[in-house]
């Protein structure tokens, strides 16, 4: 139920199961204005509805096949799918086109700021162990300690593995990357000194000249690099000193920069393949070998809506001065933090925003393996 917030009233949610009557209250009672729900198992009635235009989590073959009975009855149709598209779902599209801008950048004698990441950052895509094991001697030479492996399709951490750059490749390393390469390219990149991760977000509309920049996010990251949620609120409340002033300085003048540098190259990009909605780039601050703070501008593109949409709009709905966090709870976590705190109902100030309580996204059975929740106010924290 993720989308419920970037639903509006009059918008139709497709679902496989539909939410209960305490569900809706709860949802009510914390200030939604609640959209139409549809089952999957429903959709034929629709055929007979005027709608206007479709908003999937991502354009895929499924999504595309499952409201094609739909389409003749919708205002603007979905948008055809160049064959160069899902490239833009790899891990080796990034790197490639980060590595390229970077050595643009340093060819044209630009003035990127010395907070920007260096091109030895970047990483390289291999297709054999042969290109693996050079590449990690090249990150080694480079002065990195750790070499990160990567699958091309890997998603929220998975499919990731280190090497330690001063060893020759284990025979666990071995079979853990021939078997990475099975599927395809894997990427190769330096471990850096992460601080913290960040998120940028933008839609590109089919009728707009002009790309709309929606904001950027802070992700929570687990230690194994798995997604789970986004600070809401001081995003940056609860950094070190020095990397709050990193960020905030000139009123957040290097993140806006991030954003400009980003958008001024990839938006072009993404036309030329036709593509269009929703789109984000993680990035990242790090520490260099000197202890100097530096962002890596794009880790990865995800050409679709993401968790940081969702981070955005609920961000809205928090009280000016009010911290609290999107979580995305495993099965064990959420029955820890449910033993742990005590119920709350949801306070709202008299604009309707949250100011405490604790919101769910989802019901929760024996069948659920992820619960997304909404943790708002002092000491509401679920700690990884």
């Amino acid at each position: 139920m993720v989308m419920l917030p970037l639903c509006k009233p009059d918008d139709i949610l497709l679902v496989r199961n539909m939410p209960s009557q305490q569900l809706r209250k709860h949802w009510i009672d914390a200030g939604f204005s609640l959209p139409e729900f549809r089952s999957y198992d429903d959709m034929d009635e629709l055929v007979v509805r005027r709608l206007h235009d479709f908003a999937p989590w991502a354009w895929t073959p499924k999504s595309q096949q499952l409201i094609e009975p739909l389409i003749k009855t919708t205002r603007h149709s979905p948008p055809s799918c160049n064959e160069q598209q899902p490239d833009l779902y790899r891990k080796s599209w990034s790197v490639n086109r980060l590595r390229h801008w970077l050595n643009d950048e340093r060819s044209n004698e630009s003035c990127d700021p010395d907070w920007f990441a260096d091109v030895a950052t970047a990483g390289h895509a291999a297709s054999c162990i042969a290109d693996v094991t050079e590449l990690v001697r090249g990150i080694s030479r480079a002065g990195f300690a750790t070499a990160l492996i990567k699958q091309d399709l890997g998603t929220s951490g998975r499919g990731q593995r280190r090497i330690d750059c001063n060893q020759p490749l284990t025979t666990g390393d071995r079979q853990w990357i021939e078997s990475a390469l099975e599927a395809g390219p894997c990427v190769v990149e330096p471990e850096l000194d992460r601080v913290l991760d960040l998120s940028f977000l933008w839609r590109l509309e089919r009728d707009k000249a002009e790309v709309d920049f929606l904001g950027w996010t802070r992700p929570i990251v687990t230690r194994g690099r798995r997604y789970a949620g986004a600070r809401l609120g001081d995003l940056f409340g609860n950094c070190d000193p020095d990397v709050r002033k990193f960020l905030l300085a000139g009123r957040c003048e290097r993140l806006k920069s991030v954003a400009s540098w980003l958008q001024d190259r990839l938006v072009s990009d993404l036309q030329k393949v036709g593509f269009e909605g929703p789109f984000g780039i993680d990035a990242m601050v790090y520490r260099d070998s000197e202890d100097q703070l530096r962002i890596k501008p794009m880790v990865e593109l995800n050409p679709r809506m993401t968790m940081g949409h969702v981070a955005l709009a609920l961000g809205k709905r928090i009280a000016p001065g009010v911290d609290g966090e999107f979580r995305i709870f495993s099965r064990d976590q959420w029955q820890e933090f449910s033993d742990r705190e005590e119920p709350s109902c949801v306070e709202l100030n008299q604009s309707g925003q949250w100011k405490s309580g604790v919101i769910q996204l989802s019901e929760f059975s024996r069948a659920s393996k992820f619960v997304p929740v909404v943790l708002v106010g002092e000491g509401c924290s679920g700690a990884l």
